[in-house]
């Protein structure tokens, strides 16, 4: 389906350069929230996958101009028995990177 001689990146250069993309966009993103005038709202997903790893999404929620935004702040795979107070520091963790640990 690709033109002939293109190259398909091997799968570990490709989640290396996500994850730099991650990081790089991550900085643009704290910088937006925390000085955002708006309510933040979180939306928090988990769910566990066919091969049993457990995942959490942490999802943010906002109206600017009259027009409601979200993103996905993590996905984060869950590593321990999900208790509340594990879920919660790892909520924390995630609010405390994008710097909105007390606007939510």
């Amino acid at each position: 389906m690709l033109r002939p001689g293109t190259v398909i990146p091997h799968p570990t250069t490709v989640s290396r350069d996500l994850q730099s993309l991650y990081v790089g966009m991550s900085k643009y993103v704290a910088q937006y929230l925390s000085t955002s005038t708006s309510a933040l709202h979180l939306v928090l997903d988990g769910w566990t996958s066919p091969l049993t790893s457990s995942f959490l999404g942490v999802v943010v929620i906002w109206c600017k101009d009259g027009v409601l935004h979200r993103t996905i702040l993590e996905f984060i795979r869950l590593k321990e028995s999900h208790t509340g107070e594990y879920m919660a520091q790892l909520i924390l963790d995630c609010l405390t990177r994008f710097g909105i640990e007390d606007q939510v």
